[in-house]
């Protein structure tokens, strides 16, 4: 297992729960209320995105396994609010898929830490 790039989809996946939260302060009218239900919920997913992907040995394009698998966890936490309200959802799967990309890019054409198998 290549720890380097463990650790450091770890931190992407830190990083994109502080946006996520930054952006749930922007992109909803009135903005989402910031609580420890909220913050719990970002922090434990996004890092478990970062984590995922730190782990996965999927050998396949990088962008297409961001995207998968960033889609697969954010899917697993934003169901819990399809019905209520389909925006957030969309927003927040979509988000997940966004930076599952994001952290593969910087993981592959930044840092070199490419998926080994």
């Amino acid at each position: 297992m290549n720890y380097k790039r463990l650790s450091f989809c770890i931190l992407g996946g830190f990083l994109s729960a502080l946006f996520c939260l930054m952006g749930s302060q922007t992109s909803f009218d009135p903005p989402l209320e910031i609580n420890s239900s909220l913050i719990s919920m970002d922090f434990a997913n996004r890092i478990l995105l970062g984590f995922t992907l730190g782990i996965s040995r999927w050998n396949i394009n990088y962008i297409l396994h961001g995207a998968i698998i960033g889609l697969l966890v954010s899917f697993s936490a934003s169901m819990t609010f399809i019905l209520d309200d389909l925006y957030r959802f969309l927003m927040y799967t979509g988000a997940g898929v966004f930076y599952g990309v994001i952290i593969e890019v910087v993981m592959n054409k930044f840092l070199k830490l490419p998926v080994t198998s």
